[in-house]
């Protein structure tokens, strides 16, 4: 889907884009092939040109050249072209950031790996971690999860970002993370109804000594995290359908990925009976 736009080029882009769709023109390779009437040479020149470079860029895999100048509501379309450039990030906290809360676990997922993140174990290497990627996909993020990292470890990440939030917002889908994965139909299990005032308790649980609750929570949080993977998927395609870009084959839905943690049913229950309302 990319290459079927100009927008990432400051100022000129939106012009570019009109231009072409008014030739009937679809992707960089139709621009290149087009053979323009006498009238359009002037404009025919800059686009050929454009689409040139956009092809010499996307072959040599130059990710900063498409997203700096991208708007942040098109990030979206970096997706298939630089998937193994992406991680999905979610935390877990104390509560919402004020005084002295803190992030109690995090998960970084890349496809095909989990990285867990605990605190007073590791979780001073997730700084590092995350810097090894380009590209991170969250939901909500923007307002939540990269604010409260940034404030936590007093510094900047240097992460292109895909809000899941607002792509579906675009689409007029909104909600949480757990109404979204019920509208589309992926399944948690005994996990439906727990949410993040329960993975606070959790946390408290296993400070007090409760024998499960940092492996609940952990098992939790994974969840939360490669699941998103699924509904990157999801948007694309349904972005990609919104734009009538018939060209573009929808990609397939990853396979579920096998928690590593086992949570305890019991404390499960524990955690739904006392989570009676959302944390946030």
């Amino acid at each position: 889907m990319l290459s079927h736009t100009f927008c990432y080029i400051p100022r000129k882009g939106k012009s570019f884009d009109r231009f072409k769709s008014a030739l009937g023109l679809s992707t960089w390779r139709s621009v290149l092939e087009w053979e323009p009437d006498e009238k359009d040479q002037k404009k025919a020149s800059l686009l050929k040109a454009a689409a040139e470079e956009a092809c010499e860029h996307c072959s040599s895999r130059d990710l900063d050249y498409f997203a700096k100048g991208l708007p942040s509501s098109e990030t979206w379309l970096l997706f298939p072209y630089f998937r193994d450039s992406v991680c999905y990030l979610d935390i877990e906290t104390t509560g919402l950031g004020k005084g002295l809360d803190y992030t109690t676990v995090a998960t970084v997922y890349d496809g095909s790996d989990v990285k867990v993140f605990t605190h007073g174990l590791n979780m001073r290497e997730l700084p590092e971690v995350l810097e090894s990627y380009k590209i991170c996909v969250t939901f909500n993020g923007k307002c939540f999860d990269l604010p409260f990292l940034r404030s936590e470890f007093q510094r900047e990440f240097p992460l292109y970002h895909i809000d899941l939030r607002y792509v579906f917002a675009s689409l007029g889908l909104k909600g949480g993370l757990k109404k979204l994965e019920k509208e589309f139909g992926i399944g948690r299990g005994e996990w439906t109804d727990l949410n993040g005032y329960a993975a606070v308790l959790l946390w408290q649980w296993h400070q007090q000594g409760l024998k499960g609750a940092l492996e609940t929570l952990t098992a939790y949080n994974i969840l939360d995290t490669v699941d998103l993977e699924k509904l990157m998927v999801i948007a694309y395609n349904l972005k990609v359908a919104a734009a009538g870009a018939e060209d573009v084959p929808a990609l397939p839905l990853p396979e579920d990925f096998p928690i590593p943690f086992k949570p305890d049913n019991a404390v499960i229950k524990k955690a739904l009976r006392a989570s009676t309302r959302e944390f946030y």
